[in-house]
């Protein structure tokens, strides 16, 4: 048994363990590029005639080091990227990585986005083709919402009950839960690369830069400290982020039949894009500045946000296979 987390900028897998990989490549020239010293390296890679493409957490250090050599990735806003023409290799080779090979015919549950409210895209394509991938390994493969997933470890102290919210790269993944029940998932098409992007044409910087700068956590979001003009830029779109998404949060309860819960319930966070320091504090400081159609008991965020999806996806697979 084994859980999945295939997220825009990660994919976590857990089974007792955890391992984790970086959604992302870069390409090279493959005439001009020493293959055999990339094998000797273990650094993983796909050939497709003549672009070599580097996969995963070293594409990721490659990137910082070639500034003319973007960090590409085969997922986009959560789904699979329809302008990388060798996606589906590249996540086959990350997925393969990560799981192995199965001759048991193993449980998977692997997390999928929510249909977003802010755009119009279907997760159906997306989910048919992970499923695809990780059954071609030898596995049996099932979804389940990245939200729901979190909620599994978030909302376990309170009768998984309340809004889990997963902030990713590509998306905002939310689930209204009750009494353990999804009640409503949705997801909206902006997250941790839409900070990235923003601060890179307002700065100057590479995306790839600017996402480096706000994942290294050498400075907090939080109050008006010096920081440096990509550091006060990523502070700006971390607030237009969270109040983007809580006003889509709210609108939710506004129009949708959503339960009337009888009492106060919490919001928990989770996600690769929750992990800046400082995030929580500026959650709540934008949350209190609108009223919120119901009242809400707290808001934490998880332990080990990053990995928390794929151990919900994990404990839904032990549960299935009891």
């Amino acid at each position: 048994m084994k859980g999945l987390d295939c997220g825009t900028g990660n994919f976590v897998a857990a089974n007792g363990g955890i391992t984790l990989q970086r959604n992302a490549f870069i390409t090279l020239d493959a005439e001009t590029t020493n293959v055999r010293q990339l094998k000797n390296m273990n650094v993983p890679y796909i050939q497709a005639g003549n672009r070599l493409h580097i996969v995963g957490r070293k594409a990721y250090e490659y990137a910082q080091i070639f500034n003319n050599k973007d960090l590409r990735r085969p997922m986009a806003q959560g789904m699979l990227s329809p302008t990388e023409q060798d996606a589906l290799p590249i996540l086959k080779e990350i997925i393969r990585e990560l799981l192995g090979k199965s001759n048991e015919k193993d449980l998977v549950i692997y997390s999928v986005p929510g249909n977003p409210i802010d755009k119009e895209k279907s997760v159906e394509y997306h989910e048919d083709v992970l499923r695809t991938i990780i059954e071609s390994l030898g596995y049996r493969a099932r979804s389940l919402n990245e939200a729901v997933a979190l909620a599994y470890i978030g909302l376990v102290d309170y009768e998984l009950t309340g809004i889990s919210i997963s902030l990713g790269s590509g998306m905002c993944n939310v689930g209204i839960m009750y009494a353990g029940m999804s009640v409503l998932t949705f997801s909206t098409t902006k997250g941790g690369d839409w900070i990235d992007e923003n601060v890179a044409r307002d700065t100057g910087t590479s995306k790839a830069k600017a996402q480096y700068i706000k994942e290294n956590g050498e400075y907090s979001i939080v109050g008006n400290k010096d920081r440096t003009m990509e550091q006060s830029a990523i502070k700006t779109y971390y607030e237009a982020l969270i109040r983007y998404l809580i006003a889509n949060v709210a609108k939710q309860f506004e129009s949708t039949d959503t339960p009337n819960f009888p009492k106060p319930i919490p919001i928990v966070l989770g996600g690769g894009t929750s992990m800046v320091d400082g995030f929580l504090e500026v959650f709540e400081e934008q949350f209190t500045q609108k009223g919120f159609p119901i009242e809400i008991s707290k808001i934490e965020i998880v332990d080990e946000p990053l990995t928390a999806v794929a151990r919900g996806c994990l404990i839904e697979a032990e549960l299935e296979e009891d």
